[in-house]
């Protein structure tokens, strides 16, 4: 759960939050059209009220790292001539 800052975009959450502002559509769909505080709705991505509660997405779906790079089998001799 992320509760809204002054200043906070849906963009400026996503990069905070989920490590790409790009992934700001993650949060939109997981809010919008819910009721937020003093009965207003979330109907707009571009407009979002600072005190409003925003869902996050789970881990699992939010972040896309890359697998860790492959290790060596054994270490690295480097070959003298």
């Amino acid at each position: 759960m992320h509760v809204v800052r002054s200043g906070d975009t849906l963009w400026k959450i996503a990069a905070r939050k989920l490590g790409s502002p790009q992934r700001w559509e993650r949060i939109w769909k997981l809010n919008a059209h819910k009721a937020q505080a003093g009965g207003q709705v979330f109907t707009d991505p571009d407009l979002i009220n600072p005190g409003w509660r925003s869902r996050m997405p789970s881990s699992r779906t939010a972040a896309h790292k890359a697998p860790p790079a492959p290790q060596p089998s054994r270490p690295y001799t480097p070959i003298r001539p």
